[in-house]
């Protein structure tokens, strides 16, 4: 354990010198002047698309205070209370409902409150499997079948009693508390917990579409946690951060670390450690032009579930992946999962519009990404055993609409050697 966190802490110090040639930002001027004054708030109908979940529907409700232009921190924060309540659910049984408060300044404290309450469900969960063979072999079937494409995959095999053989179902209610201080200008601790109740159930035996479902990939592999249970973790880490603007930058740059542990004497069913290294850079040479750079990785060590496994648990906004569209915009969810994993992301974004009508802002961005990652068995290997011949990769584009600034929605279409992915869903992938 104490080699992985040196790993850990040794790649963050590198990243950190290589960083050290820029400066502290503040948001940009025009942005201080176009930023609104005290309460708002910016309502909209969730009409959303994934290739994963389908369409949904629902709403959410952000409500800001920015507090006054002459206040102490106007021109440092890119608003002092963010609230938000969320009902959203699809025709593909996906459902979440979320409370989400982000607190600056927290009743005068100078930190940083990040909470949710959440009710997670889904009834076609995707399970590809886990390890490094997921990156180093095509789509299978129960029979060891490997397929190139998706279509083919589909055509082949998914269809009557396997039409399920890649999902799962499960329902998650959880709750997560953040808090952020600094430690200087740039760098920020953080400190907090989560507590999440996992209800797991197979496809095997039930019925869809007239068909009995027959044994799963979740039953075949039958990977650690697949009965469920409570998981309660404790996390810390450390970020220094110089970005301009945090929903959507445009120079600067962050680099964090973070540790998440789970212990029995949280009440949790397993013990388990995760370590997260991440970096972020963002390039404006010209105002309407900005690069956007990510690079991420993340090792858990001892009893992990395979459903904690899939995320990258940076101290600002925990992605879930390899795949989807956070991750891997061109696959499927989740479609990569290892106890280790590496992403790299490089996107370009160029602000064409801006539209105020009334009191209200628009700014519209048109989009271009490529994504690549991996998965690995062990925290070492992305350096000593790379397999970069197993690096996955997508590409792709879309447009990008941010409302007063601080609400973004995004429209994604990926695409990849297996298959194409599309998304409508709020805020930038790299965050």
């Amino acid at each position: 354990m104490s080699k992985i966190l040196k790993l850990s802490i040794a790649f963050l110090l590198c990243l950190l010198y290589t960083a050290s040639v820029f400066a502290a930002q503040q948001l940009p001027a025009d942005v201080v002047e176009k930023k609104k004054e005290g309460w708002y708030f910016t309502g909209l109908p969730l009409v959303n698309y994934t290739t994963d979940d389908g369409f949904g529907f629902g709403a959410r409700v952000y409500f800001y205070d920015n507090g006054p232009k002459d206040g102490e921190n106007f021109a440092n924060e890119p608003y002092s209370i963010q609230l938000y309540g969320q009902f959203y659910m699809t025709l593909l049984g996906y459902h979440y409902d979320e409370i989400n408060l982000d607190y600056y300044n927290m009743f005068g404290t100078n930190l940083r409150l990040k909470s949710a309450l959440v009710l997670d469900m889904n009834k076609n969960a995707n399970f590809y499997g886990v390890g490094a063979k997921t990156t180093s072999r095509g789509l299978t079937d129960n029979l060891g079948n490997s397929y190139d494409t998706m279509k083919d995959y589909e055509d082949a095999f998914l269809n009557g009693i396997h039409s399920k053989f890649d999902k799962y179902q499960y329902i998650k209610p959880n709750y997560f508390a953040d808090v952020y201080g600094d430690i200087t200008k740039e760098f920020t601790w953080v400190a907090g917990f989560r507590i999440a109740y996992w209800d797991l159930s197979s496809w095997d035996g039930k019925k869809f579409d007239g068909d009995i479902q027959d044994p799963t990939r979740l039953d075949l592999e039958t990977p650690y946690g697949k009965d469920g249970a409570l998981y309660n973790t404790l996390r810390m880490g450390i970020a220094w951060n110089t970005l301009d603007y945090e929903p959507d930058p445009r120079a600067g740059f962050n680099i964090d670390y973070s540790l998440e542990t789970s212990q029995k004497w949280l009440g949790s069913e397993s013990y388990y450690f995760r370590n997260t290294v991440g970096a972020r850079y963002y390039y404006t040479p010209w105002k309407p032009l900005t690069f956007a750079i990510r690079l991420g990785y993340t090792s858990s060590q001892l009893d992990m579930p395979f459903y904690e496994m899939n995320w990258f648990a940076f101290p600002y906004a925990r992605q879930q992946g390899l795949g989807g569209n956070r991750t891997l915009r061109g696959f499927p969810s989740n479609r990569f999962v290892a106890k280790t994993m590496t992403m790299g992301n490089l996107e370009v974004r160029y602000s064409f519009w801006e539209w105020t009508p009334g009191s209200e802002r628009f700014e519209f961005k048109v989009v271009a990404f490529y994504d690549a990652g991996n998965a690995y068995d062990d925290p070492f290997h992305p350096i000593y055993k790379p397999r970069f011949g197993d690096y996955q990769h997508c590409g792709g584009g879309g447009l990008v609409i941010a409302w007063n600034q601080a609400t973004l929605v995004h429209f994604y279409f990926g695409a990849s050697k297996e298959t194409t992915a599309i998304s409508v869903d709020f805020m930038h992938a790299i965050q």
